[in-house]
């Protein structure tokens, strides 16, 4: 499997900023927002439904803004020409399916990049001040991932297929104060542009170990048999963004009695219980999930302290995605430099004091639970 590492081509993180005072609710609609511009940006540039149906964006105090524009788009093999080259689906776009062969495939990635920077360039000209309370020396970055590297395969993945890594092909990132001295219009729309800096897919022949086998212990240290509190469905899956970190992400469910709670509809569709129901299954996960965190935050230290291909203020980022039953999602953050696990790992710090300095963030997930 490829090795796909992001070169953002940062010049470091900006020195750590006193805590701020944000206002999530405000930030929150602010992200919520621009997600929906991307997505919409990306459809139009893109022509295919494929691109930005799973835009997310990320606050990372100390950073900025990460957004992740996904691609749901699949290629299936259709057949073989001599020498081994691939005919598959690709671009898919609302005039149809086009068929290509593996020796186009350079084509068409040159084409898909030179789109991708054409919606950094509208986003983040036209519509990243939007991003009201951003600090001067916080970034907005662009993560472009393209799913369709890993769906095109001929075997079936083996029931222990290892760590997925996203296919990042492009990221595209500039400073706040960047947009702010653009917007006063001290800068020119060439100039502007100059300073976003782009960042493109390096292969190599093997994952990086360190995070693969992250991902991995992790999987094992919440499964059925480990845990009362919460589960990791399948396989984790992680991003390696150079200047930032690596973003580790997992799905889970719980493993206590869920099942009790059940919603019944009556004739009309009316729920009698619902909302005692529903309120006993959102203490019973609060208590559940506080439980979880202060277990998951002392792995974090401890099994962090096995991560060496990170910087010292490059960050181990954990989004966390709860299954809660009939009751919506919750999703949950935690980040930390890897200078706190190094400092813990050398003595300097006790493990209480290291998971203090783990930046915990929670929302909730609306569904429509009918």
């Amino acid at each position: 499997m490829k090795n796909i590492v992001l070169t953002a081509l940062l010049l470091g993180i900006a020195s750590m900023m006193s805590a701020q005072d944000i206002n999530q609710a405000i930030m929150k609609k602010d992200i919520e927002v621009a997600e929906d511009v991307l997505s919409t940006l990306a459809s139009q540039y893109f022509e295919t439904d494929s691109w930005g149906q799973g835009v997310e964006g990320n606050y990372i105090e100390g950073y900025g803004l990460v957004f992740t524009i996904r691609s749901q788009e699949e290629a299936f093999i259709l057949g073989w020409k001599s020498d081994n080259v691939r005919i598959i689906t690709r671009n898919f776009t609302r005039k149809g399916v086009q068929v290509i062969e593996d020796d186009e495939l350079a084509d068409v990635q040159m084409e898909r990049e030179d789109q991708m920077k054409s919606i950094a360039f509208a986003f983040l000209k036209n519509y990243g001040f939007l991003i009201r309370q951003l600090q001067p020396n916080e970034k907005i970055m662009l993560n472009f991932v393209d799913n369709f590297k890993e769906k095109a395969v001929i075997n079936p993945f083996p029931e222990d297929r290892p760590a997925q890594r996203n296919s990042s092909v492009l990221t595209a990132e500039v400073a706040q104060k960047e947009i702010k001295t653009y917007r006063a219009k001290k800068l020119s729309e060439e100039e502007f542009e100059a300073r976003i800096l782009f960042g493109t897919e390096e292969s190599n022949a093997e994952l990086e170990p360190d995070l693969e086998l992250l991902v991995s212990m992790f999987s094992r240290l919440y499964q059925d048999d480990l845990t009362e509190t919460f589960a990791i469905r399948s396989e984790g899956r992680y991003t390696r963004i150079k200047g930032l970190g690596a973003i580790l992400e997992f799905d889970l469910y719980g493993t206590y009695n869920e099942n009790s709670f059940s919603i019944e509809f009556d004739d009309f569709g009316d729920c009698e219980s619902c909302e005692k129901q529903k309120k006993a299954f959102e203490q019973e996960f609060k208590t559940k999930h506080e439980v979880f965190l202060e277990d998951f935050k002392e792995n974090i230290i401890e099994y962090g302290r096995t991560v060496s291909s990170l910087a010292a203020d490059e960050r181990l980022i954990f989004k966390l995605h709860f299954d809660n039953h009939q009751f919506g999602g919750t999703d949950t953050e935690l980040s930390i430099t890897r200078s706190v696990i190094q400092a813990y790992d050398e003595q300097k710090l006790s493990l209480a004091d290291a998971m203090e300095e783990i930046k915990t963030t929670t929302s909730k997930v609306e569904h429509h639970w009918r």
